[in-house]
């Protein structure tokens, strides 16, 4: 909960006035096939898309399956989400 409650704050800016730009954030991991690819569903999701959100795997690999079923199970859809490299995911970040 305290998580959460910290990306609550970094949504807004000081004093409360909103940002014009979203807030980047990139979750980093070895394949990118489950814990990166959940990661970014929940922020997504909870958050109600204040951020740009990404994730990417210094060797991605196949979506984990179990990671679609069980965040399926919560609600979230991230059948949709491809594991991707990290030179292509701050390519994609660098162009907007």
């Amino acid at each position: 909960m305290i998580a959460f409650h910290a990306l609550q704050i970094l949504g807004e800016g000081f004093g409360g006035e909103r940002k014009t730009q979203k807030p980047r954030v990139l979750f980093l991991s070895t394949g990118d096939a489950t814990r990166s690819l959940i990661a970014e569903g929940f922020l997504r999701t909870l958050t109600n898309s204040r951020f740009d959100v990404a994730s990417a795997g210094v060797e991605p690999s196949a979506l984990n399956p179990l990671a679609s079923e069980v965040m399926k199970e919560a609600g979230i859809d991230i059948s949709g989400q491809r594991p991707q490299r990290v030179a292509q995911s701050l390519r994609a970040v660098s162009a907007t």
